[in-house]
């Protein structure tokens, strides 16, 4: 059945969704709580729990949300899997991204384009890697690192040591100058940009250089783990509750206290037995 697709330009918007959208070949997208806009233009999902099929069975997956030029757009909550890349965003001042999971997204979780000037905030996420074949692809594509506030995430890479794993890609030099031809944006800053080139780092070399922001890397031993046979399109909220107690400690991750008015899958019960089954 398809699902319902809401546009909103120039207008304020701001209900929170409750979305299930799912690709049976590619990806699923989950959205119970936190999904708002406030003007500007974004595509995305709302206010329903339904099935979104896509691509018959060809091609990949769209992330989440796709938008641009949208103030104070939060995505809160959400399980983010599969995708061609989770989401993407351009020129969004004040996007935060709270206790979410991205996983294994096929190249890379986030892929966030603001000037400097414009703040996002990403805060108690979890980020893993994407497929085996892309695992060389960062985990987040950056416009420019002046507009990162990156705070107690946690990232669960492929390779080891995780300092081999170049996570983050941010803009400089003329791959920012692409973005400021394309949209318009002023390159006369008030200080020169931190980065001049395409800039690769992992989480030790972004924290040596902007300092620590709590952000680690860990398993978040997923509520999953050891149930064989699982497939991941049966995955529901409960099974990506982070049982690791350095991340639970945090709070980074899904909340189950959010959950407690949702309906799950029936193998998962009630929103109270599904928080008690994650207790570690």
């Amino acid at each position: 059945m398809p699902a319902d697709k809401h546009r909103a330009r120039g207008a304020a918007w701001r209900e929170p969704a409750r979305a299930l959208a799912r690709d049976d070949s590619h990806g699923v997208f989950r959205c119970p709580k936190g999904f708002s806009t406030a003007g500007g233009s974004a595509y995305g999902t709302r206010k329903y729990r339904s099935v979104w099929r896509r691509w018959g069975g060809v091609g990949y997956a769209g992330g989440i949300v796709s938008a641009r030029d949208c103030a104070d757009l939060l995505i809160k909550n959400c399980v983010v899997m599969y995708g061609f890349s989770g989401m993407s965003t351009v020129g969004c001042p004040g996007l935060r991204l709270e206790h979410n999971v991205f996983l294994r997204n096929l190249i890379s979780a986030i892929n966030p384009v603001n000037r400097p000037d414009q703040k996002m905030y990403f805060r108690k996420n979890i980020f893993t890697d994407g497929l085996p074949i892309k695992v060389m692809a960062p985990v987040m594509e950056v416009g420019s690192v002046e507009s990162l506030e990156e705070e107690d995430n946690c990232y669960y890479l492929r390779v080891l040591p995780d300092t081999e794993k170049k996570m983050f890609m941010f803009y400089g030099g003329e791959s920012y100058w692409r973005c400021a031809r394309a949209y318009g944006w002023p390159t006369n800053f008030a200080k020169p940009p931190v980065f001049d080139d395409l800039t690769r780092l992992n989480l030790q070399e972004y924290q040596a250089q902007f300092g620590d922001t709590g952000s680690f890397v860990a398993n978040p031993l997923f509520q999953l783990i050891g149930r064989s046979g699982k497939k991941a399109l049966d995955f529901d909220f409960p099974d990506l509750y982070p049982t690791n107690p350095d991340v639970v400690k945090k709070g980074i991750g899904l909340v189950p206290e959010d959950f407690k008015d949702f309906h799950f899958m029936p193998q998962h019960g009630t929103a109270t037995e599904a928080a008690v089954e994650n207790t570690p």
